[in-house]
């Protein structure tokens, strides 16, 4: 007779604390690669495809805060949005 085994729960914030890490990363590399500090940095206009990025990670960690990113990030995404 074979014995059932339950899968490992898994506890519900596990995988918000991997996205947050990655943003940290993602956040000092881009600082690394656009000059500043990870709270200060600015993505210029012909670089849309590394704000994909990062709000692809944010998507998935916490979705109301695309917007915020956006007008940080990306001023000149911001105003071709309105």
């Amino acid at each position: 007779m074979t014995k059932l085994v339950r899968p490992k729960r898994k506890r519900k914030g596990d995988d918000d604390f991997v996205g947050k890490i990655r943003i940290g990363a993602l956040n000092k590399v881009f600082a690394y690669r656009y000059g500043g500090t990870p709270e200060s940095y600015v993505f210029p206009d012909d670089d849309a495809g590394r704000v994909k990025i990062l709000l692809d990670h944010y998507a998935w960690t916490n979705p109301l805060a695309m917007p915020r990113v956006i007008a940080w990030r990306a001023p000149w995404m911001d105003e071709a949005v309105t």
